[in-house]
């Protein structure tokens, strides 16, 4: 404040206490997450009810069919993907709290990838799609959950595979790329030649739920979230091309300092 316009008598200032509001927006940002926890646990519930029914349903009938060859043929042929679809739901339930399950070790991201490629190529092959691996032999390593990992680049994989019901090519590619300042980081894209993503749901894409498939949880690409926040990764989904479609799924780890990582 100012008495004339030379000399200055006295000042001002303003104080606002904010902790009432961020402890509102915590408090709101809790409610959310506890309300997609919610839809979440009830999904999970209600697709492992099918399962079970169907194991249900063949137990009740043991008795009277025990001795009918096609009773035990089908039961033989379906109770074991019924349980196995179990699993993938127990599976599902561990990897949505991966800061709790992770267990971190070294890992190196080459033959981990290559072990994941050599699995899955030929059930990818029945679908007339190919996977090609771009990936340099020496990299750094990174510190990270194995099984976790696999979790994230299966599904990734899988997406883009998906993608692409006339076949094609789904291109994996590895890059090392050195800080000057922080440390340094390891790129790894899946690229599909699929019709690409919507801009009208890109923003829902990794939405616990939210899926454009006709079959599906929408959970794949939340839970790939999930693992790649707790390997302080970065994960990201856009465009390959504006012309020619396609998307590039895109995962950035933090690399481990060379002392850390012994070869």
């Amino acid at each position: 404040m100012r008495c004339d316009e030379k000399h200055i008598s006295g000042a001002l200032v303003v104080v606002t206490d904010l902790s009432a509001v961020k402890a509102l927006e915590r408090n709101q940002r809790r409610v959310e997450h506890l309300a997609i926890m919610a839809r979440f646990y009830a999904g999970i519930a209600h697709e492992i009810r099918n399962p079970l029914a169907a194991i249900s349903n063949f137990i009740a009938m043991l008795p009277d069919r025990f001795d009918d060859p096609e009773y035990r043929d089908t039961a033989v042929r379906l109770l074991p993907m019924e349980v196995s679809r179990i699993v993938r739901l127990a599976d599902r339930l561990r990897l949505m709290a991966p800061s709790e399950g992770g267990r971190l070790s070294v890992v190196s991201v080459s033959p981990l990838l290559h072990d994941i490629v050599a699995i899955h190529s030929p059930t990818a092959q029945e679908q007339q799609v190919k996977i090609e691996l771009r990936c340099p032999d020496e990299l750094p390593k990174i510190q990270g959950d194995p099984g976790q990992l696999v979790q994230l680049f299966v599904n990734l994989i899988k997406n883009a595979v998906e993608a692409m019901p006339d076949g094609g090519t789904v291109t994996i590619e590895v890059d090392h790329s050195p800080s000057r300042v922080g440390s340094d980081s390891i790129v790894i894209r899946v690229l599909d030649e699929g019709t690409g993503i919507d801009p009208a749901v890109r923003a829902k894409i990794f939405d616990p739920f939210f899926t454009t498939k006709t079959s599906g949880t929408g959970l794949g690409l939340s839970i790939c979230r999930e693992i790649a926040d707790f390997h302080r990764a970065r994960l990201a989904l856009f465009p390959r091309s504006i012309l020619d479609g396609g998307t590039i799924a895109e995962v950035e780890f933090p690399c481990l300092p060379s002392e850390s990582a012994p070869t």
